[in-house]
């Protein structure tokens, strides 16, 4: 985000902009997820790094939702954001990848509670090159809900989307 400050000087955002961050944050990890799909240059101590970009996407993307209860935010009622969630096999399943990835247990559930809970649970990479020189390696991440397994790229995308359209559902009806 351009800020309009020279090098080395402090800016003082608003107090919505570390909220606003918030979304931004989980479309940077979105963006480094397509690259991790795409490819990225071959370094075989990174593969844990590339699991935490993944892991941090579902972890901000489900923070997305605290935005919007933010007083300085768009300041949508809680239950008009829970019940968006909800409406969101994508967002609730995300949410549960989040909740499990920051506090190892799940308390409260947003998905159904007769499946295990989903969770990431295989990544695979491929990488390119000959003669045991290698260039570049693709990931691909799986999660795992209701005995489904399902794309993680895919289910990011899903989730900004979703999030995308009650951003701007939120902009039309306090007149932004």
């Amino acid at each position: 985000m351009h800020t309009g400050a020279r090098k080395g000087e402090w800016v003082r955002f608003p107090p919505s902009v570390p909220n606003m961050l918030k979304i931004e944050k989980a479309r940077r990890y979105l963006i480094k997820m397509r690259r991790i799909y795409s490819g990225v240059p071959y370094a075989e101590d990174e593969c844990e790094g590339y699991i935490d970009d993944i892991e941090s996407f579902f972890v901000f993307c489900h923070h997305i939702r605290d935005f919007f209860l933010h007083p300085n935010g768009y300041k949508v009622d809680k239950r008009t954001v829970n019940e968006f969630v909800k409406r969101n096999d994508h967002l609730c399943i995300c949410a549960d990848i989040a909740n499990k990835i920051k506090h190892r247990e799940l308390k409260t559930r947003w998905t159904d509670k007769a499946y295990t809970e989903p969770r990431i649970v295989r990544v695979a990479w491929e990488s390119d090159g000959t003669n045991y020189v290698f260039h570049t390696m693709r990931g691909k991440c799986e999660v795992v809900h209701q005995n489904q397994w399902i794309d993680a790229l895919d289910l990011a995308e899903r989730c900004m989307k979703s999030w995308d359209e009650f951003l701007t559902e939120a902009k039309r009806n306090i007149g932004c």
